[in-house]
């Protein structure tokens, strides 16, 4: 008997104690092996990733970004908050360890970069067509050229996502208005991955939803 109780005590401290370990809360999985989270840290990341859970992504959305791990990773770049990155043929979004600030939706932009990789695939047409339209065209001021969200095609999907899911940011094009600049098409591709967001762009079906077979005229950060 006592030796069953000391096991259970024994797993319950390994588990509390593991670098891998699930954000509370969430099923969200947060390797530590790194570098362990200060509490002030580790509570500022459960926000992060609160704010995926909180914006209203399809169950099958969220449970394919569930299943990317986060890293804390102190060697990012200096001014890098985070990344997804795959290394050895595994992905992950690496995280500074850091408290983040509170309207910054840092996590989110991360995570769709990786939903972006392991579920739409690298070279989305519907992300190629809608960022190749942009960049020929002067739907967007000139300043905007060198802007985070035009670098290429991977972080022009992540960012317009990131506003029409959370709404406005702090990088350009900063509103909700930016995206009503952008094709159509690419508006309704949103809002068939992520239903019809926050940005009032129309409605966009829902794979899987009742009336999906019709898909609608369409639903930043770092």
């Amino acid at each position: 008997m006592m030796k069953s109780c000391f096991l259970a005590a024994l797993t319950a401290a390994a588990f509390c104690c593991s670098p891998l370990m699930a954000a509370e809360g969430t099923p969200f999985q947060i390797d530590q092996s790194q570098q362990r989270l200060s509490n002030e840290a580790m509570a500022s990341l459960q926000e992060q990733l609160k704010v995926i859970e909180s914006v209203g992504l399809p169950p099958q959305v969220l449970a394919a970004m569930k299943r990317t791990v986060v890293v804390v990773d102190p060697d990012l770049r200096d001014g890098q908050l985070g990344a997804f990155a795959v290394r050895r043929g595994v992905g992950a979004v690496r995280v500074r360890p850091m408290v983040f600030e509170a309207d910054r939706p840092v996590l989110l932009h991360e995570f769709l970069h990786a939903y972006h990789v392991n579920v739409l695939g690298r070279d989305r047409p519907e992300i190629r067509q809608a960022y190749t339209q942009v960049m020929a065209s002067n739907v967007f001021p000139p300043l905007f050229r060198s802007a985070h969200f035009l670098e290429n095609e991977k972080e022009f999907f992540a960012v317009t996502a990131v506003i029409y899911l959370f709404g406005d940011i702090r990088q350009p094009p900063f509103r909700c208005a930016a995206l009503a600049r952008l094709d159509a098409a690419y508006l309704a591709f949103l809002g068939a991955q992520f239903g019809p967001g926050v940005c009032g762009m129309g409605r966009a079906q829902v794979p899987g939803s009742a009336d999906a077979g019709d898909p609608g005229a369409g639903a930043l950060s770092e």
